[in-house]
């Protein structure tokens, strides 16, 4: 994993404040989807959206609290990179 990507990892999973809503809205997708977007451009150009789009997605689904969402461990985290990784 490119380490400018593993920062934005990094920042996405330390986005959420503690006193956030206990499920995910739009801004914590839109968040999300934001900081992914910070690594990813860069790395997939055109794919970026639609890997974003997975991995928000996937986390969504692994932690229903975006407050917990940091909690997902960094094994998973790195699986759902390469779930997504477009081809």
């Amino acid at each position: 994993m490119h380490r400018p990507f593993a920062f934005a990892i990094a920042v996405a999973l330390a986005a959420w404040s503690p006193f956030a809503a206990a499920s995910w809205n739009k801004a914590d997708k839109d968040q999300a989807t934001k900081n992914c977007m910070f690594g990813a451009k860069d790395q997939y150009q055109d794919k970026a959206k639609g890997y974003c789009d997975c991995v928000v997605a996937k986390w969504e689904k692994e932690s229903p609290d975006a407050k917990k969402q940091a909690s997902i461990p960094t094994k998973r985290n790195m699986e759902i990179n390469n779930e997504c990784r477009p081809k």
